[in-house]
């Protein structure tokens, strides 16, 4: 059989009101239960508490990632011999190291997409802005990590920020 034929006989079925598909071809009712239970919609409904979970993972390594590309460009610029051109990029390194290490965390972690590379962004800003915060409050532990003249530094800067047990 031709497929003119098989269409044209199709037709006729189908001018005749007998749509009942051959064996082998998915009929309407067949999709959409099909849908119903495998579809987007319902990928969706269960994806949303993991989506909300991983947003959040995403927002603490975004900070992560801001605090790492501060902790390595502040130490890498101790060392000696590297070229000059590398001291004199001061908060663009630190954006670079972080820019890396999202990379990173985006392709092997699967954290890109569905609000995830806008939750590492806004982590990354949260660690950014809220350093001196951080710094304010645990200064014997950023002092620990950076020098403790960086730290006094952050601290002075986020004295406002400085949580006590009254309130």
């Amino acid at each position: 059989m031709d497929q003119k034929t098989v269409f044209t006989e199709r037709l006729r079925r189908i001018d005749k009101g007998k749509q009942i598909e051959p064996e082998g071809v998915i009929g309407r009712k067949f999709q959409k239960k099909y849908e119903h239970k495998f579809g987007v919609k319902a990928q969706r409904e269960r994806q949303s508490t993991r989506n909300a979970f991983v947003l959040l993972i995403a927002i603490a390594l975004g900070a992560l990632a801001m605090l790492c590309g501060r902790l390595g460009y502040f130490h890498l610029s101790k060392l000696e011999g590297l070229p000059e051109a590398f001291y004199d990029l001061q908060g663009r390194g630190v954006a670079i190291i972080v820019g890396i290490l999202l990379a990173f965390l985006m392709a092997f972690f699967g954290l890109y997409g569905k609000g995830r590379v806008p939750a590492l962004l806004c982590g990354c800003a949260l660690m950014y802005f809220g350093e001196a915060a951080v710094a304010a409050n645990a200064t014997e532990l950023w002092a620990s990590i950076f020098s403790p003249e960086y730290a006094q530094a952050m601290a002075a800067q986020g004295a406002d920020y400085v949580l006590t047990p009254a309130g």
